[in-house]
């Protein structure tokens, strides 16, 4: 099995297909293959095979040409990186948020049903602080 993406009789079918009329085609089918392997190489899909195919015109392109409009393109065709696995790489495992209102404050130790009993005391100016305040 390959470890390519892209077979190297695809890439070279599909350079037949987009290039064959291009000034400076090789000649024979050993010449296809240099640029089927050097596509085989540096592109991950069929679709970037296609994308790097038509990127060019009138003239057949020289490897180097060909490998470097490749790898310009190959951005677009990388696979996205999933946004909640690096979060999890990062962070960890999302915790549930506990609404039972059991509990303590970590800053003051007050159970958290007293605090919320307090909070629109807080909010109307009757305690003054924050949820330490209101115990104390």
């Amino acid at each position: 099995m390959s470890e390519f993406a892209v077979q190297q009789s695809v890439a070279a079918g599909l350079i037949r297909f987009y290039l064959s009329g291009f000034r400076g085609y090789p000649p024979s089918e050993a010449g296809e293959n240099v640029f089927a392997r050097g596509l085989q190489e540096s592109c991950l899909s069929v679709q970037h095979v296609t994308a790097t195919l038509k990127s060019f015109d009138e003239r057949f392109p020289t490897l180097r040409e060909l490998l470097d409009v490749a790898n310009a393109l190959r951005p677009q065709f990388e696979p996205k990186e999933n946004l909640q696995e690096k979060w999890e790489r990062e962070y960890g495992k999302p915790q549930p948020f506990d609404m039972s209102m059991e509990g303590k404050c970590q800053c003051c130790g007050r159970p958290w049903a007293d605090i919320m009993a307090n909070s629109s005391r807080v909010r109307n100016g009757e305690i003054k602080g924050g949820c330490c305040a209101g115990g104390e």
